[in-house]
């Protein structure tokens, strides 16, 4: 990342133009892509379907922002970070999931489609 574009800023940034009344309802990444915008980070937005090859995220840091549930709409937004390990597997920060808030997945795709024991459903990933 570029100078002065730290995790602290990023998510500083997020929380001040992603998230209403204290997340209950839910996050936006819209704050966290306009702060990436402003430090001319290169960055990449996908979403599900077609432009998110879970391949194309291996070995590299991404932020994942999901339903909490598939089925219901209502259950809010989330997001997370995801860094990559040697060896493929991915540690996905702020998850919740267990006590100490960090999962660990095989790779991308058993996060994109594992989250919360398949109950979470992908909004978008940016990279």
């Amino acid at each position: 990342l570029p100078p002065g574009c730290d995790l602290p800023d990023i998510t500083r940034a997020f929380e001040s133009k992603g998230v209403a009344l204290e997340g209950a309802f839910g996050s936006s990444p819209k704050g966290m892509i306009s702060f990436l915008k402003r430090q001319n980070c290169d960055m990449t937005i996908k979403k599900p379907g077609k432009d998110l090859d879970p391949g194309s995220l291996s070995g590299k840091p991404f932020i994942f922002t999901a339903f909490n549930d598939r089925n219901n709409i209502h259950s809010q937004l989330h997001t997370m970070a995801a860094t990559p390990e040697a060896g493929g597997r991915i540690v996905l920060h702020n998850s919740f999931e267990t006590k100490t808030g960090s999962s660990v997945y095989e790779d991308p795709a058993d996060v994109l489609m594992n989250y919360r024991k398949g109950m979470g459903r992908t909004v978008c990933v940016i990279c």
